[in-house]
């Protein structure tokens, strides 16, 4: 099954499925479900499908300080730098009209 286009807020962060794990990093779907949580759990709080590249982002969030790993487990870092910041971004995305991207190589 093809996955569905990407949309206009989308394209800022990368994709849909970095979208929907930064909106869950900084929104009410984490503090609903106490942490820490597996890269299982992350990948269901975002709606998206265990064997997505949650896995990968989840690294790169680590990476950044974003999140912080213990034992194969994750919790959000409340002291990252970041947090404020893609707080702020990702509520003006979700302002944006969702409207389809353009075609690539401008066809």
């Amino acid at each position: 099954m093809p996955r569905k286009p990407d949309v206009l807020p989308d394209w800022f962060v990368g994709g849909a499925g970095k979208r929907k794990l930064f909106r869950a990093l900084v929104g009410a779907e984490l503090v609903s479900k106490p942490a820490p949580w597996s890269k299982a759990a992350l990948a269901e709080i975002a709606g998206l499908h265990e064997k997505h590249t949650v896995f990968r982002h989840v690294e790169v969030l680590v990476l950044a300080g974003l999140f912080i790993e213990d034992s194969g487990r994750y919790r959000v870092n409340e002291d990252s730098a970041l947090l404020k910041p893609i707080r702020e971004m990702m509520k003006e995305l979700d302002r944006l009209d969702p409207q389809p991207l353009p075609p690539s190589r401008g066809k």
